[in-house]
């Protein structure tokens, strides 16, 4: 059983007044002309093509990445989008090491792109990270491809074969969102200590979903389980059972913790896996679902929409 992805572009797309709003909120160029236009202009706005995870990955890209992470938590998308044209100016062109320098005359500057409930502790957290950035010479090479590595070899060593990206992706979430102060891989880290280095390497101002929305910026791909996906899993599918028991366990060893955020995590995010069509990435079925979650099928309003009609049976090919 797989999401039938183009009844979910359906939903998005039947309703002008939905329509109209989702055009609004994404900011998109130009009125799409149709279903298949409207879709593609949805899911380029959020620019988030899949790419190679091992390439280099400047501080730059780092940080340009987590403050669009942090500027999607618990706001409207479009309000900062909007004005990220500015905010990229008022950070030197995402220059974590001019940021940090300028860090006490930007705490009021940077208030006003990121309105809302969040706003202080969002801009907090962007210093933090400029400051972070410019203490490490090359972030991403030098702790999380690290920590890549120390996955890879732990699957390695039960599987002989790495482990798969969706599933990595999964992985890395869930250490960087959270760091273990023990874990079984630390001995495949040529220089991180998680003791020491507990504040290094916690994402500033992330927990799992915006970890996710991290990684996506930075074209891996995953799901990012937040309240929208976990509410619809939940009245579509017997999330308590549609997964074995042992696929959640070895994630949950695997990265040395056993809280309940992250049991929750791993599980939806496997659900995600599980019930996407295989020829579209994980990234974009996560971006549709949300959508419908946030504009269609609204909290309460699970039971006007028949659930079967959103799953279909996968065609098996015979050659």
């Amino acid at each position: 059983m797989e999401l039938n992805l183009n009844k979910l572009k359906e939903l998005l797309y039947e309703n002008q007044a939905i329509r109209t709003k989702i055009q609004q909120d994404y900011g998109f160029d130009r009125d799409p002309k149709n279903i298949d236009e409207f879709s593609r202009l949805l899911i380029s706005s959020l620019n988030q093509p899949v790419r190679d995870i091992n390439r280099e990955i400047s501080n730059s890209e780092l940080f340009e990445a987590a403050v669009k992470s942090l500027g999607s938590n618990s706001r409207n998308w479009v309000t900062f989008i909007s004005k990220e044209e500015s905010l990229r100016t008022q950070l030197f062109n995402y220059d974590p090491l001019k940021t940090y320098e300028n860090s006490n005359s930007l705490v009021n500057d940077l208030r006003p792109f990121f309105p809302g409930q969040s706003c202080s502790n969002d801009v907090n957290a962007v210093l933090k990270w400029a400051k972070k950035l410019s203490n490490i010479e090359n972030y991403y090479s030098e702790y999380i491809k690290q920590v890549m590595n120390g996955f890879n070899k732990l699957h390695q060593n039960k599987f002989n074969v790495e482990i798969d990206e969706k599933n990595l992706f999964i992985c890395i979430a869930g250490f960087f969102a959270n760091p273990p102060s023990k874990w079984e891989g630390e001995e495949f880290l040529s220089c991180i200590d998680l003791h020491r280095d507990f504040a290094v390497l916690k994402f500033d101002g992330m927990g799992y979903p915006l970890t996710s929305e991290f990684l996506r910026n930075l074209g891996w791909n995953g799901f990012k389980p937040d309240r929208h996906i976990k509410r619809l899993f939940d009245n579509w599918l017997d999330v308590e059972n549609i997964l074995p028991v042992s696929e959640i366990k070895f994630l949950l060893d695997i990265n040395g913790r056993k809280n309940k955020d992250l049991i929750d995590y791993i599980k939806y995010s496997l659900i995600g896996h599980k019930i996407s069509p295989k020829n579209i990435s994980l990234s974009e079925v996560d971006n549709f679902v949300w959508a419908v979650g946030a504009y269609v099928i609204k909290k309460g309003k699970e039971s006007n929409y028949d659930s079967d009609v959103l799953f279909r049976i996968p065609t098996i090919s015979n050659t």
